[in-house]
């Protein structure tokens, strides 16, 4: 059983399902199965989260700043600001 670590795209809410952004890596166990075995319906265990999520107050600008797979949790904030 493979374990990776990988951040949520979607917001924090009660909608029943996540969304991840995965990269293929090339020979990698978990990636590569997301992207050519996996279909929509599979299951797959899922723990988490390991860290807090937070969110900028009210309506006060922000300026986000993330680069390769700091990205991801970046639009799950802003998804989460605008519902």
């Amino acid at each position: 059983r493979a374990q990776r670590h990988y951040s949520l795209a979607s917001a924090p809410d009660d909608s029943g399902h996540i969304e991840l952004t995965l990269d293929r890596v090339p020979d990698g166990e978990v990636s590569g199965w997301f992207h050519t075995v996996a279909r929509p319906g599979d299951e797959i265990e899922v723990r988490g989260p390991l860290s807090g999520f937070f969110a900028w107050p009210g309506d006060r600008p922000a300026l986000l700043l993330g680069a390769g797979s700091g990205v991801v949790p970046l639009m799950s904030m802003v998804r989460h600001h605008r519902a």
